[in-house]
């Protein structure tokens, strides 16, 4: 599923690791979600500038993911 979405192969086992912390809702839950958030934040970054043949980069150039400005 991560390849999917363009995660890097070196960054699948933290992932999952922190979905998982982020699921058990224990005293890790809050620093995984902060981590988890910080990958996606860095993927949507990357694939922004370097666009690759994986979901999140077919979102980031689709029209409704860039605010009109008129």
């Amino acid at each position: 599923m991560v390849g999917l979405f363009g995660v890097p192969d070196a960054e699948v086992p933290d992932m999952i690791r922190d979905i998982q912390n982020v699921a058990g809702s224990d005293e890790h839950a809050v620093a995984a979600y902060q981590r988890l958030q910080e990958t996606m934040r860095r993927l949507a970054e990357t694939r922004r500038a370097h666009p690759g043949p994986d979901v999140t980069s077919r979102l980031l150039q689709h029209p409704a993911a860039t605010p009109s400005t008129s």
